[in-house]
């Protein structure tokens, strides 16, 4: 997708741009993290103040895969046994 600022965007956070177009604040700011979005041909941070006539391409094919709802990477806080004073209880 290529968008080209308009006087409307002038000044604005590039996410807060994004976010109508891609649906959401949270998407724009993953695939601008990601280095999916370059303005003038040169990737920028979601804070960057956008000018009119910028232009702003965004590949929405390269938005990072997000966890499945419910997945962690921590292990579980709970012991396998019962917790007594002499061990560690999380």
């Amino acid at each position: 997708m290529q968008i080209t600022a308009t006087a409307e965007h002038e000044g604005q956070r590039l996410d807060a741009v994004l976010a109508g177009p891609l649906g959401s604040r949270t998407r724009a700011v993953r695939l601008i993290d990601s280095g999916a979005v370059s303005v003038d041909g040169r990737a920028v941070l979601k804070r960057h103040r956008v000018g009119a006539g910028e232009v702003i391409d965004v590949d929405e094919d390269a938005e990072p895969n997000r966890p499945s709802v419910g997945s962690t990477s921590r292990p579980s806080r709970r012991s396998s046994g019962r917790c007594s004073r002499t061990s560690t209880c999380w």
